[in-house]
C-alpha cells in the first residue's frame, strides 16, 4: 500500500485496524465511545444521542 494522492497514516492504520491488525499507531485512535452523538459512553448527554435521528 503507498501512501499518495491524499492518503496520510491514519488512513492507513484506519485500514490496518478494520483488518483486525493492531499496529503500535492505534494508541492514537480516537475513542469513538465518548463521540459526543454517536458515543456509548453512559456519562454522554441524552439530548446529543438522540440528535443522532435528524443527522
Amino acid at each position: 500500500l503507498g501512501v499518495c494522492c491524499g492518503a496520510g497514516p491514519h488512513h492507513i492504520r484506519a485500514m490496518a485496524e478494520a483488518l483486525g491488525r493492531n499496529p503500535a499507531a492505534s494508541r492514537y485512535t480516537a475513542d469513538m465511545s465518548k463521540h459526543a452523538f454517536l458515543g456509548t459512553d453512559p456519562s454522554l448527554k441524552k439530548e446529543n444521542q438522540e440528535y443522532v435521528k435528524v443527522l
